[in-house]
């Protein structure tokens, strides 16, 4: 299977896995797949106070042949889910972290 495709199965898995952990809060959750242009997102909408609050829980896109993390907004580590879909560390760019910090941690730079 080509790492597009993969990587597109691994994703969306994991914002069901966790799309489905939300909604036991009672809190309304949208699992946003776009994968013609390649980006993953599981939101969070909900009221507190009288105020809306809004927020992108998980933000992932696929891009130059990587998954790029681009926001976690979660208590939630992803490494084990990653390594039970067969995704490696170096298939993973931590987009959280500035290119010149990348070649620090265990994933892939970019």
């Amino acid at each position: 299977m080509e790492n597009i495709e993969r990587y597109h199965q691994a994703l969306t898995s994991i914002l069901e896995k966790y799309e489905a952990f939300c909604k036991k809060g009672g809190s309304e959750v949208q699992m946003i797949v776009d994968a013609k242009n390649k980006h993953y997102q599981l939101l969070i909408l909900d009221w507190e106070n009288h105020l809306r609050t809004y927020n992108i829980l998980l933000h992932f896109d696929i891009k130059n042949g990587k998954i790029w993390l681009q926001q976690n907004n979660t208590d939630f580590l992803l490494d084990d889910d990653f390594a039970d879909l067969g995704i490696t560390k170096q298939e993973i760019v931590n987009g959280l972290y500035p290119e010149k910090y990348r070649r620090f941690t265990e994933y892939a730079i970019g």
